[in-house]
């Protein structure tokens, strides 16, 4: 990832999925690295107020098993989706169509 991490293409406003499509086939296993708060970048994607559907779909068609990954607090990525203000139907839509058994957690 040029100039930085995942987590912090996670947390940029302006990412596209163009970017995290490359950034994921460049680092495949850089989605299970944590931030300082035991946070992965999938749960921080799905905390960016900005985040669109298509940069969701395309960190979930790359790293699929993130969504079922619980952080410290037991915590899944759709508890961070469900979180976020600006979440919309279509988010939540995107996310579920991907990874249908997140929503059961």
């Amino acid at each position: 990832i040029v100039g930085g991490t995942l987590i912090q293409l996670c947390m940029d406003k302006s990412v596209s999925a163009q970017s995290m499509a490359q950034a994921i086939e460049a680092h495949p296993n850089e989605w299970s690295v944590t931030d300082g708060k035991g946070r992965y970048p999938l749960q921080l994607l799905c905390l960016n107020a900005t985040v669109s559907p298509d940069v969701l779909v395309a960190f979930l068609d790359g790293c699929p098993e993130a969504a079922r990954t619980a952080d410290g607090n037991g915590l899944y990525p759709i508890h961070s989706l469900c979180q976020n203000p600006a979440v919309t139907p279509e988010l939540l839509s995107a996310f579920l169509a991907r990874c249908p058994v997140a929503g059961a957690q």
